[in-house]
This record gives structure tokens, C-alpha cells and sequence, in this order.
């Protein structure tokens, strides 16, 4: 059997990378799996970006010089990573196609609304494993119908949190399933992070912090007398900032005291790695849904939650690993049952 996976795969974002990779293996055992290349992101555009941010409102000249040097050795070890997946940019000849998961259904993004994304002019099999629309309505999709009627082509219908799935199932007309993301399908690989004293992990994206959670962040640091480390990103206001390991920044939350982070991923890999981190994704609805979804909406620092009182709250992962389980049985599962479906439309 051949499947194509449809998602963005190629992104200089580490979630968007281990996402895709983590649903190619689950597939794996069901055929041969590729990943479709849309060729629509200038990926050095991208990273352009990136470099640009760590050197905004930077005074030293060791910051200026720092940031992009660091931004393009991980540009470079990411470009590795996604070389090593097997892609194309022809879906013809694929028997099953997989859409998912992250953010192809956000229809508020230019780079979103490409068709294929969708299953638009796709003949195989076709189902969606784990998308979001992130924080996209059902009013946004009011100036896109051909987008509302490739959804209802589709021939199985899953998102990765509440508000994709209300929003879907109302376009749909039909109930979209609830899966987990493809990174919490299976325990991480475990990579060794020496340091000689306990240490705070911090992924977040350069600027999509305040200057008053940035500061916050320090005085919880200093209070403890561990140093802030970055995972994968730049961020001058960290002790030290550590690369990548084979496209995976996460690896240093397993030996972390704390983690904080405000991503999707990094609140994913902080549950996988049975982290005790504090989230300051409170904005956002697909954190807010994964949490509910083990019962640790607590985490989220917000006016009536410090820092200090989360972190003091130890997180129970035996409840948490349990439930965990459940999930990923279920999610497989879907899988399972979506390609049952079309080897049953062969028959």
C-alpha cells in the first residue's frame, strides 16, 4: 500500500518536523509512506526571520553576532532532517492519503489555503489525522466555500482539540474525531543533557513573550538558583541556549526541574517527558484543549495562577501516563480503522 501524508513537514519549526515524522511511523506499518512537498514556504525566507528577531533591540555586539550564527546552525541541522523523509510532489499514484496533522485547516493563513491541503482534487482514500484550525471560526470560512465542500469529501474526518472539532463538525455536517497529536503516539526517544546543577528548560519563540513574563521567568529562576536554558531557540535572556538533536530541541526537558514553555509541542514533549513545567499558553485554545484532555488546565499561568504556585503543585504522571495510554489506543486505533475502511472499499 502506498500512503502520502499531506502536512508541512519542511517548516524551520522543530514541532512541525517531529509532528510528521511521528504519524510517517505510525503509518509505517501499513505501507509505504511519503510525504507530499507543496513546495509553497521559502524556508530560508523563514529563518531569515528568525535571525532578524534575535538581534532586534540587541545593544552588545556578542548578541548581534550570537543569534544568527546559532538560528543558522539549526537551520542547517533541520534541512538534514527533513531531507531524511521520503518526499515527492506527486500524490497520483498514492493509494491512501493521510492530511495532518498541525495547522494545514488554519483558513485565516494564506499559506493554508492550498487545496491539496484539504483533499481538493485528490481521488485515493483520503483521511485527516490530527489538523487545527488554531483559532480560525466557522465565520472565517464564509469567504472560502470551496474549502467547507473539499471538507465533506473527506472520507475520514479526526482534529487534535475542541475548537477544530467544533468548528469542522459544523462544516463538515458531520462529527470530527478527537486524536492525539502524532509526537504523543510513543515515548521519545531519550537523549543524555548533562549539566552539574538542576536547571530550568524554556522553550518559546523569540518575541512571543512580553518583556513582564520574560522578567517574571528570570526572578522564578533566580529564586531558585537555577540557570534558564533554551532549547533550540535563541533567546538572549537565557543562561545558555543548547541546539537540536536530531531536529528534536525537547530532549533537555527529561532531566529539567521545571519547564516553561507557551507552544503546543513544547507543552506535548513536557507531558512526554513527565516534565513538571509550567505553561504560559493561556491565549490559546489548542494548549487549553490538550490540557483538559489529561485534566492539567492548572498548569496555565494566569491572574489567578503565579509561577511559584504552579510549580509547586508536583505533577502526578502515574494518573496522567494512565490516561495517556487510553489516548493513544484510541488514536491508533482511528488509524487502524480509517485504513480497514479503505482496504474494505478494495474489496
Amino acid at each position: 500500500m502506498k500512503i502520502a501524508v499531506i502536512t508541512v513537514f519542511n517548516s524551520h519549526n522543530y514541532g512541525s518536523f517531529l509532528q510528521a515524522r511521528a504519524l510517517g511511523e505510525a503509518l509505517r506499518s501499513y505501507g509505504d509512506v511519503t510525504f507530499y512537498n507543496s513546495k509553497t514556504r521559502n524556508n530560508f525566507k523563514i529563518f531569515i526571520g528568525k535571525a532578524k528577531r534575535t538581534i532586534k533591540f540587541r545593544e552588545k555586539l556578542s548578541d548581534i553576532l550570537k543569534g544568527p550564527f546559532y538560528e543558522f546552525k539549526e537551520w542547517l541541522q533541520i534541512r538534514k532532517c527533513w531531507k531524511s523523509l521520503s518526499s515527492s510532489t506527486e500524490i497520483g499514484h498514492s493509494d491512501v492519503v493521510a492530511l495532518g496533522s498541525d495547522e494545514i485547516w488554519n483558513i485565516t493563513r494564506a499559506v493554508c489555503r492550498f487545496p491539496v491541503y484539504w483533499g481538493g482534487g485528490i481521488d485515493a482514500f483520503c483521511f485527516s489525522y490530527a489538523p487545527s484550525v488554531n483559532q480560525s471560526t466557522v465565520e472565517d470560512f464564509a469567504a472560502y466555500p470551496e474549502y467547507i465542500d473539499y471538507l465533506r469529501q473527506i472520507d475520514r474526518l479526526s482534529v487534535r482539540d475542541t475548537h477544530s472539532q467544533k468548528v469542522i463538525t459544523e462544516l463538515a455536517q458531520r462529527k470530527a474525531q478527537i486524536v492525539l497529536d502524532p509526537t504523543l503516539l510513543q515515548k521519545p526517544k531519550e537523549e543524555t543533557f548533562r549539566f552539574d546543577r538542576p536547571y530550568i528548560a524554556v522553550y518559546v519563540f523569540e518575541g512571543s513573550l512580553g518583556k513582564e513574563d520574560q522578567n517574571r521567568i528570570i526572578r522564578f529562576a533566580r529564586e531558585k538558583g537555577m540557570p534558564l536554558i533554551s532549547a533550540g531557540q535563541f533567546l538572549n535572556w537565557c543562561d545558555r541556549c543548547v541546539h537540536s538533536r536530531d531536529g528534536n530541541p525537547f530532549f533537555i526537558f527529561k532531566d529539567a526541574a521545571y519547564v516553561i514553555t507557551n507552544t503546543f509541542h513544547g507543552t506535548a514533549y513536557a507531558i512526554n517527558y513527565e516534565a513538571q513545567f509550567i505553561s504560559f499558553g493561556k491565549a490559546k485554545p489548542k494548549i487549553k484543549s490538550m490540557l483538559a484532555q489529561f485534566g492539567m488546565e492548572d498548569r496555565i499561568v494566569d491572574k489567578n495562577a503565579t509561577i511559584n504556585e504552579i510549580a509547586d503543585k508536583t505533577i502526578d504522571y502515574s494518573v496522567i501516563n494512565d490516561r495517556l495510554h487510553t489516548l493513544r489506543e484510541q488514536s491508533l486505533a482511528y488509524i487502524e480503522s480509517a485504513i480497514d475502511e479503505y482496504q474494505h472499499t478494495k474489496e
